[in-house]
């Protein structure tokens, strides 16, 4: 799905790293307890809940569902805050087979918005390359953010798609 063949371990340890580079609070929840989602951003106004299935070689399946019910549910266990939820699934395709259902609604990063993240990722790191750290103004950051749609309020409907039947 990368390009590369990853582990299950290091897609999910890529995604939250990615929350870091982006300023996010970036957790596993997940890791070594299987309770909860494989990664967790929480940025200012909104959460994201993610499930990793950058093995998936199929459409979303039945099993793939229930396990974002799951975090979904592990999310509304721990957070009095649903209106700031919003569940995303890392997939190779959009589509659900056929006895998959979305009980919670969520959208989807599939590949080729995947490539477009890649796309957009390398070319922010170009220009910040072109600076010291230190000199960079929070204004041109932010600007930068928003000119690659890695800002708050652009990435999710930038990157993501609606779940689709097939």
């Amino acid at each position: 799905m990368l390009g590369i063949k990853y582990s299950i371990v290091e897609g999910e340890k890529a995604v939250q790293q990615l929350g870091e580079f982006l300023g996010f609070e970036s957790t596993q929840p997940d890791m070594g307890t299987n309770d909860g989602p494989d990664n967790f951003w929480r940025m200012d106004n909104f959460d994201l809940v993610i499930e990793c299935k950058n093995n998936s070689i199929n459409n979303i399946s039945r099993d793939e569902t229930e396990q974002m019910s799951s975090s979904v549910r592990w999310y509304k266990e721990r957070y009095a805050e649903e209106e700031r939820l919003k569940p995303v699934m890392l997939h190779r395709s959009a589509f659900l087979e056929s006895n998959a259902y979305a009980n919670e609604e969520f959208v989807v990063i599939e590949q080729s918005k995947l490539e477009s993240l890649k796309i957009n990722l390398r070319g922010i790191c170009e220009e910040l390359s072109c600076k010291a750290p230190n000199m960079w103004l929070d204004n041109e950051l932010n600007a930068l953010l928003i000119k690659y749609h890695l800002d708050e309020e652009n990435f999710i409907s930038y990157y993501s798609t609606n779940v689709k039947r097939t």
